[in-house]
């Protein structure tokens, strides 16, 4: 199982990438899993996030723009990660299906597998 943790205050790798856009708000990863999220600001735009950490030890954070007109999260990982290993133990933990992802990298290549199936 995931932990909540602070996020980090660099990435290991130097830099972040976007793992995936998943159709659920941070309101229904809070009421399925109690995950707490922050409101921040930056030079953009003001947002949520919440970090958390997978069993395999790899931070990811979940993160909403106050201005995306979507109801969808952020998911978004150290550039360092191989992104199909972190994209698919995110989506086990968090029990996300084909039917919530509405863009995923490219570097990532998910398994087929009967609980994630994309296509």
């Amino acid at each position: 199982m995931f932990e909540q943790v602070q996020p980090h205050e660099t990435w290991p790798g130097g830099d972040s990438m976007h793992l995936a856009v998943i159709r659920r708000t941070p309101e229904q990863f809070t009421r399925q899993f109690g995950i707490t999220f922050e409101h921040c600001q930056d030079d953009l735009d003001e947002f949520v996030i919440a970090a958390i950490e997978l069993p395999s030890g790899t931070q990811v954070w979940l993160e909403r723009h106050a201005g995306d007109p979507e109801k969808e999260t952020l998911i978004v990982a150290d550039v360092s990660v191989d992104a199909t290993a972190c994209v698919t133990e995110v989506f086990e933990q968090l029990e996300i299906d084909a039917q919530e992802v509405r863009w995923i990298t490219p570097r990532a290549s998910i398994p087929e597998r009967p609980s994630i199936r994309f296509g």
